[in-house]
């Protein structure tokens, strides 16, 4: 016999894979590329004020400038359609912002050092989400893991995982406490 326990963590885990492909489209994006060509400084002050600055690689970033770093308030967007629009810290989204990706996955919620952090949302391109605490790029505490049918699991994540007790809602509304 089937451990329906087994197989309902098995396909959660499908879902985390999804949310850490996400955290590493994240990674990805706000990693720096190889210097060959100069930056150029569209208008306004890209050192210590309100700018536009451009990459040689299409990249374009939008906003506050302190000592030539990304600081305060700022838009960065890429050529392939990602976008980020929040808060910045030594060129890195800290603070609360909102990333875009092609695929229509977004996430929406706290930033630390370029790595979703605090409470935050992941809304994917299916219609699945993840509303809760982050750490790392990953879920990590109290969350709610819906899938695009409507099922859920409502409880405590580790590391990106579902664990511990917790709330399995099917999508007819039917609820079972289980233990990831």
């Amino acid at each position: 016999m089937v451990n329906p326990l087994a197989s309902k963590a098995f396909r959660y885990n499908k879902i985390f894979i999804v949310i850490l492909v996400a955290a590493l489209a994240a990674a990805i994006f706000f990693s720096q590329p190889d210097k060959k060509e100069p930056d150029t400084c569209l208008e306004g002050d890209c050192l210590n004020g309100i700018g536009t600055l451009v990459f040689p690689d299409g990249r374009k970033y939008e906003g506050q400038f302190v000592d030539g770093q990304y600081n305060g308030k700022g838009v960065l967007t890429v050529p392939d359609g990602r976008k980020y629009e929040g808060e910045w810290h030594n060129d890195m989204p800290h603070g609360f912002g909102t990333q875009t990706n092609p695929d229509s996955t977004i996430y929406v919620g706290e930033w630390k050092a370029g790595k979703y952090e605090g409470q935050g949302t992941l809304t994917m391109a299916d219609g699945g989400s993840y509303v809760g605490e982050w750490k790392e790029d990953l879920p990590h505490g109290k969350g709610t893991l819906t899938k695009a049918d409507g099922s859920k699991y409502i409880g405590d994540f580790r590391n990106g995982k579902p664990e511990g007790q917790g709330i399995l809602v099917n999508p007819d509304g039917k609820e079972t406490t289980v233990n990831m």
